[in-house]
């Protein structure tokens, strides 16, 4: 996967867009006007990493993806630390690592542009020393005092406040940490948790207010997008299904571990430790419920749980293990821990190599495909894009970015959930599709198909839905506009003198952008067959506010269409004309209009202007012609 070509996942494009913008020095955290988004939800760290990356050796997904892989190992080996410091068993900490590279959310996020690894990776590393200033700490004959006695535990903030910059909703290991410095000492706890707070805060409203407010505008985004019940339950049954002994053994070490704190309490009728891995572990489910019922929520969101669970079990068996040797001369102790130890294994073992064995096909359906007959079918469906004209719509943001594509709307996911909120202006991108702005359409299913999609809103998959169809199905699908209906959006009844009349046109332009081919269909039709003309024509002039000429074409009335008046027998159920209008990179900014006329030719190329009688609705101008519509060419994002 690391030097697999092409995107995988939806989320590598959108964070594969903000890293490349960021590199050029775009702010991907300015507030979306209606004809643009940049989703960028996440704090800037990791497109940061990313941007430099793309600056030292050009666009590529391989720098997130080889972050994403280091922070996976680096959550493995903080396992290993962990446990080792909780138990003093590498055999322990090496079975809570090789545990959770094991896994099948691992296994498949582990090589994705995305920030959960290493989020998740800083985030344990900072408990990690956590739990290593709390073992220190036991094992002293009397408590540190002053700052250098705790100065490996201030200096956790660094992983914890990194992990936070890779990733917003990451704060449960600083929860599990504050938490347990409170129960061992509440003003220490104070002191420490009004430093990790402040080295958030602080820097956070500071970018925020230099950014003008686009920060947190971007970040508590997710805000928007509401809670998924069925979600969370269909995430929740993969977590059981899939780890359920992993899941038994988790949460069977945190009773032993309340049990014997309890047991400790009454006994000494002190205050005890409760171990730092279990109160993770209780810290990450209410964090692992909340990020689990957003209704865009993969697999990838169980990944929060299942570092705690791998570490509980590698503690569990390294508890129990060192408790065969405390049972002394105490047979039935010994037996009952052995047992215990002999249990721990066996969860192992199911969990490992029973479940399942092939991670990617089970937890993720792209991954099913074979990556080098989805890498041939990419490269032939990346020619097609490159070929096209003009800007494409597509949920693969890396195909567009890869053929010199600009990419308007990167995160339809985000689109969706904030304009169903009322949070940002959908009105550009449903006219962009209207319009019929996008030569292709490039999405992972089939249009034909949808009846309701949560990466759309209700009307932008409508107005889809309306205006493109399907062309090719692949390992994507590829939608082209739609031909125009049998009918004009707009009547006209204009006559010509020489027998041919405009029934009406469909134009639904009214602004557009460099580059862009506005779709004009003219819709012609007999009404004398005694007066028709063949050297009938008409023009169509694009006309700047001073009435200068930016653009015409003349034609026969069905030239277009292959069936010129009156050379075709059915041309009394009339003739449609479609023509693209190109909107030129040198055409200024401006109001534009569209204006449509007619005239003869006679054998010795004499010109005599047509004049159009239309009804009362449509005023013919004094040059003769009509008006079709009026056009704003406006600056688009991105050019």
């Amino acid at each position: 996967m690391l030097n697999f070509p092409w995107q995988i996942d939806y989320d590598e494009g959108i964070n594969l867009n903000a890293s490349w913008l960021l590199s050029q020095g775009v702010n991907i955290y300015h507030p979306n006007p209606p004809d643009h988004f940049i989703s960028s939800m996440y704090p800037p760290l990791y497109f940061v990493l990313n941007a430099a990356a793309i600056k030292l050796v050009g666009l590529n997904l391989a720098s997130g993806r080889l972050l994403a892989f280091i922070g996976a190992i680096g959550v493995g080996a903080a396992l290993w630390a962990w446990v080792y410091v909780e138990t003093k068993r590498h055999v322990a900490g090496a079975l809570s690592a090789l545990m959770w590279f094991s896994l099948g959310p691992v296994y498949v996020w582990s090589t994705f542009y995305k920030q959960d690894m290493l989020a998740l990776a800083f985030g344990l590393v900072g408990v990690a020393m956590v739990a290593h200033w709390a073992a220190v700490r036991r094992l002293s004959s009397e408590a540190p005092s002053g700052k250098g006695g705790n100065a490996s535990l201030f200096w956790a903030i660094v992983p914890l406040l990194l992990s936070f910059w890779v990733k917003q909703s990451s704060l449960a290991p600083m929860a599990a940490a504050g938490l347990f410095v409170l129960l061992v000492d509440w003003r220490l706890a104070i002191r420490w948790t009004l430093t990790a707070i402040g080295s958030i805060i602080i820097p956070f409203a500071a970018l925020d207010l230099l950014l003008k407010g686009g920060l947190h505008t971007h970040v508590l985004a997710f805000d928007y997008y509401g809670r998924s019940a069925a979600r969370l339950g269909k995430n929740l049954d993969a977590l059981w299904t899939q780890h359920a002994p992993l899941a038994l053994c988790g949460f069977g070490y945190v009773v032993l571990s309340a049990w014997e704190y309890a047991k400790k309490s009454e006994i000494t009728s002190q205050k005890s430790e409760i171990p730092l891995s279990a109160l993770y572990l209780l810290v990450s489910i209410p964090a692992s419920l909340l990020s689990n019922s957003l209704p865009t929520a993969n697999y990838n969101h169980l990944l929060d749980i299942l570092a705690p669970l791998c570490l509980t079990l590698g503690v569990a068996l390294g508890t129990v293990w060192r408790r065969t040797r405390g049972g002394g001369g105490n047979m039935r102790a010994r037996v009952a821990w052995t047992s215990a130890t002999l249990v721990v294994l066996v969860l192992a073992l199911i969990q490992a190599d029973i479940l399942y064995n092939k991670p990617g096909q089970a937890w993720y359906s792209p991954l099913s495909m074979p990556l080098a007959e989805r890498a041939e079918r990419m490269e032939k469906l990346s020619e097609i894009v490159k070929q096209a004209q003009g800007d494409i719509l597509s949920e693969d943001n890396w195909l567009l970015l890869k053929n010199g594509k600009r990419v308007i709307y990167d995160d339809p996911a985000a689109m969706s959930a904030l304009a169903n909120a009322g949070a940002w202006n959908q009105s550009a991108l449903l006219q962009d599709i209207n319009r019929h702005k996008f030569s292709l359409v490039v999405l992972q299913y089939d249009l034909t198909t949808e009846t309701y999609n949560p990466r759309w809103s209700d009307k932008s998959l409508k107005a889809l839905k309306a205006n493109y169809e399907i062309r090719f199905r692949d390992a994507l699908f590829t939608h082209v506009p739609r031909p125009p209906g049998d009918a004009p959006d707009t009547e006209a009844g204009c006559t010509l003198q020489t027998g041919s009349a405009l029934q009406g046109y469909t134009f639904r332009a009214t602004t557009a952008n460099h580059g862009d081919s506005l779709p004009l269909s003219l819709y012609w039709e007999v009404t004398s067959k005694l007066t028709l003309q063949i050297n009938t024509k008409y023009f169509v002039r694009l006309l700047d506010s001073a009435g200068a000429v930016k653009w015409s074409a003349d034609l026969s009335p069905g030239q277009a269409a292959g069936k010129t008046l009156p050379g075709s027998t059915d041309l009394t159920t009339g003739v449609r004309d479609d023509i693209s209008i190109p909107v030129a990179s040198e055409l200024p900014y401006g109001h534009y209009r569209l204006a449509l006329g007619g005239y003869t030719i006679d054998g010795a190329r004499k010109i005599t202007p047509l004049q159009m009688k239309c009804p009362t609705n449509i005023k013919p101008q004094p040059d003769g012609t009509i008006p079709l519509a009026s056009i704003e060419v406006v600056e688009r994002w991105g050019r």
